[in-house]
């Protein structure tokens, strides 16, 4: 067979379809009958219509799965439409890829990000901030020395009583240092534990003169130097640092290792002072 009739073959074959289901224009069909008139003409076409019907019905009554009909349409798939539809396979495939690593990716970054937030939370310095010893405490005085009916847990001038109470809360992490009085001047009233949930517990102790006059006495871990700056007074050795509010002067101390010790009353700052060394 010469390569002109090959040709003239592979183009009656390539386009016989559209010319039995008459989807070519006007010209291609003349030229195509003009082709396939040597070759058998309507014959040829009626042929082929007759063949693909009776394979349309063998496929389907072979059952075939979609896989195997998948199979066999590539077998018969025109060439332009099998190689459009591997271009749109090949561009969703890369598609998907870059997708995946996009993801990959973000999700690698938005890690990255966690754990570099997280060190630098770790790294800084674990402070209390927002406890604010002078302004809750101060307070805390004033409600307990006009209400200590209802603030005092318990009402006692027993020392062992107070120290039994704190005994028994495990919350307070230091063992509070307590005096039966101040002097000749103050006595024990009763006793607290003030409790700021995740923040912190303070042991506080209340103490009533003859005239009625109270003072408070707070014990909470902390340090002094947590505290706003102040001139520093020395009292006998004793270092502390003075505060006042309109009404009440406070005066604060290193009473223990990490346990600030912070005395509130209506005497003067010199005066709380001498009983905070009464504690020493």
């Amino acid at each position: 067979m010469s390569n002109a009739s090959r040709v003239l073959e592979d183009v009656i074959c390539a386009r016989i379809h559209e010319y039995a289901d008459d989807n070519m224009v006007q010209k291609d069909k003349d030229e195509f009958s003009a082709q396939i008139k040597d070759n058998g003409g309507s014959a040829l076409v009626e042929k082929f219509i007759n063949y693909r019907g009776k394979l349309q019905t063998m496929v389907s009554s072979e059952h075939l799965t979609v896989e195997e009909k998948h199979a066999f349409h590539s077998y018969i798939e025109d060439p332009t439409a099998r190689h459009t539809q591997e271009i749109a396979k090949i561009n969703q495939i890369a598609k998907a890829k870059t997708t995946t690593k996009m993801t990959r990716i973000s999700m690698l970054l938005i890690g990255l990000v966690l754990i570099v937030g997280y060190l630098l939370y770790a790294m800084l310095p674990t402070t209390k901030s927002s406890f604010k010893p002078l302004q809750y405490l101060s307070w805390e005085a004033q409600s307990m020395m006009n209400n200590p009916e209802d603030k005092l847990i318990i009402k006692t001038d027993a020392k062992s009583e107070i120290e039994h109470l704190f005994d028994l809360d495990k919350s307070l992490k230091f063992k509070p240092m307590i005096l039966d009085k101040f002097s000749s001047s103050y006595v024990i009233e009763g006793a607290r534990i003030v409790k700021y949930e995740g923040i912190a517990d303070i042991a506080a102790v209340q103490y009533t003169s003859q005239s009625s006059k109270r003072l408070v006495y707070f014990q909470y871990q902390g340090l002094l130097s947590d505290l706003p700056d102040a001139e520093p007074g020395n009292m006998l050795g004793l270092i502390y640092h003075s505060y006042a509010t309109d009404d009440l002067n406070m005066i604060a101390w290193q009473a223990q290792q990490n346990v600030v010790g912070l005395l509130v009353g209506f005497d003067g700052t010199e005066e709380l002072a001498r009983y905070a060394n009464s504690l020493k």
